[in-house]
């Protein structure tokens, strides 16, 4: 029997919205100051990333000569030498080219060592490469440490360290997940009991609302190979503190299902899913 874990982000997916940690040095820094949970956009590049931390190392926002460090994650391309803009504030620091490396990764035993600590919506189901790593988190034991599987759930071969390529979160709806999950370079099979079994977790991420009447269809359960929609909770299972699970009541700060209305948000249509910790709204019309 295999676990096997593919994300779902609808705030953004796939190898355009890296995770991985990064950081870039900036010089100019204007009279806004750029804090944690801003979204910096290249001036020039268009490209975005969201901060994590700021470090200043020398000058102050006030005086318009801050200097230092933005550590990001969810890199959305490369930046280069230009202005940085935060929504409205236009010009609020300058840099000299694109983000650094991301570091390196090596596999021991099924166990990923990360050089860069990793800060950003990371966790199972996740998926990561390098040159010689195409495998998916099933356990974020710690900031510079997971456990890597395969497509289909087995344990990754060893690989000694190399450049870190990208994390990222492999799909940006539940209803993508449902229609990807089985193709050839995910299970290769809807039949879960095939073989010697799988169960199949999606994991859901953000606090950015997936929009699509959802539909749970096409797959092949048994008592023993199932199902599982659900948020994680931080721990073992992402870095976000907390996770994305609401806490008992409705709250748009966690991950939900919102079709809009007249809409149904979740239709399950096999059996032996199981759905833990999804916000979802239903709204109608009145007369």
């Amino acid at each position: 029997m295999a676990d096997v874990y593919y994300s779902v982000r609808p705030a953004g997916s796939g190898s355009g919205h890296d995770m991985s940690t990064r950081t870039i040095n900036f010089t100019s820094g204007g009279t806004y100051e750029i804090k944690a949970g801003d979204t910096v956009t290249g001036a020039t590049s268009t490209e975005t990333a969201k901060v994590i931390e700021v470090s200043v190392t020398s000058g102050t926002w006030a005086n318009g000569d801050a200097a230092g460090t933005l550590t990001c994650f969810d890199v959305s391309g490369t930046f280069q030498a230009e202005n940085l803009d935060v929504g409205a504030n236009s010009n609020v620091a300058t840099i000299a080219g694109d983000f650094g490396s991301r570091g390196t990764i090596a596999i021991s035993s099924g166990t990923a060592t990360f050089s860069v600590a990793q800060k950003g919506d990371i966790g199972v189901g996740c998926y990561v490469s390098s040159s010689n790593v195409s495998g998916y988190i099933s356990e974020m034991t710690d900031s510079t440490h997971a456990k890597i599987i395969t497509a289909t759930g087995g344990t990754h071969a060893d690989v000694s360290s190399e450049a870190l390529g990208a994390i990222y979160h492999p799909y940006a709806s539940i209803n993508d997940a449902v229609a990807g999950s089985d193709d050839a370079n995910h299970l290769n099979t809807a039949d879960l009991t095939s073989g010697d079994g799988f169960n199949l977790f999606w994991p859901c991420y953000g606090a950015t609302a997936d929009t699509n009447a959802t539909t749970i269809s096409g797959y092949t359960t048994g008592t023993t190979n199932r199902i599982k929609l659900y948020t994680p909770q931080g721990g073992t299972e992402c870095i976000t503190e907390g996770g994305w699970r609401h806490q008992g009541k409705w709250s748009t700060d966690y991950f939900r299902i919102d079709p809009g209305t007249g809409y149904t948000p979740l239709t399950i249509d096999v059996d032996h899913v199981d759905v833990d910790g999804i916000q979802t709204l239903t709204s109608g019309t009145s007369n």
